[in-house]
């Protein structure tokens, strides 16, 4: 969504990852493979996060967030360092859950495309402008509608929040799997039943991606609601990627709402 932002809707994006296939656990087919070895490059997340990929001659390969600067980064631990404080070093890879950090990107990002398409480089120019005040004048519209909610703490199923609540000055986050897919131990559960009790969260958000077992059932436990969310905008109501902050952002604050 980000890269098309900048290409404009006549250049085609060939993605191998369909529509909500969770990025953690894709795995290419050879002809995907074989698909990317031909273009002229491969834009993706973060080596953590899209594992499957290697890069090779063949294969030109630009990591997103190695263009997000070094003081937006935040590592699975900022908004929880006794929970998991061995991700100290750990890059956490959602950082397009926050305007201001895909802002960031952009002038490399443009800049690598005007490599890549010397031709097309005023266009690429001319949507980053168009796409970065767009981001601003977002980021202006959720400070103003997350104001109420600074320091309200969450639980989440993984890491995917951190940057946005950062951003908008939530509080403490706990996380239901220490990484996406690994299901919390009995242990993990109690303390996090603890948590709810002790910050009256009234729901737990979890992201539509995973399974919904391990939020469904520390859930029942405390009597509380689980709110889905979308981070990478499988739902077919998302077009763009303003859409797509935009629809999480309605189902975080529904739920913050929550009595």
């Amino acid at each position: 969504m980000i890269l098309q932002e900048l290409l404009g809707s006549s250049d085609p994006i060939e993605l191998l990852s369909p529509p909500g296939a969770s990025p953690h656990s894709f795995e290419p087919s050879p002809h995907q493979l074989q698909i990317a070895s031909q273009a002229k490059a491969f834009f993706f997340v973060s080596p953590r996060l899209d594992a499957w990929i290697k890069p090779t001659e063949k294969l030109r390969g630009y990591a997103l967030i190695h263009w997000v600067p070094w003081g937006s980064r935040l590592s699975p631990s900022d908004l929880d360092e006794h929970q998991h404080p061995s991700f100290i070093k750990i890059i956490n890879p959602h950082f397009w859950m926050d305007p201001i950090a895909v802002e960031e990107i952009l002038p490399s990002l443009r800049s690598t495309l005007c490599e890549l398409e010397t031709s097309q480089c005023q266009k690429f120019k001319r949507n980053e402008n168009i796409f970065s005040k767009a981001l601003r004048k977002l980021n202006r519209q959720l400070e103003k509608e997350f104001s109420a909610y600074k320091n309200q703490s969450l639980v989440t199923s993984h890491d995917f929040l951190l940057y946005f609540a950062k951003r908008y000055k939530l509080g403490e986050i706990r996380l239901i799997e220490p990484f996406a897919g690994k299901e919390p131990s009995p242990k993990d559960l109690v303390q996090l039943s603890q948590f709810i009790r002790q910050k009256h969260i009234k729901c737990l958000f979890d992201e539509s991606q995973l399974p919904e077992a391990p939020a469904k059932t520390l859930a029942e436990n405390n009597e509380i609601k689980v709110v889905r969310l979308d981070a990478i905008g499988a739902d077919p109501k998302i077009k763009s990627y303003i859409d797509l902050i935009e629809w999480n952002a309605k189902q975080i604050l529904r739920g913050l709402k929550m009595k």
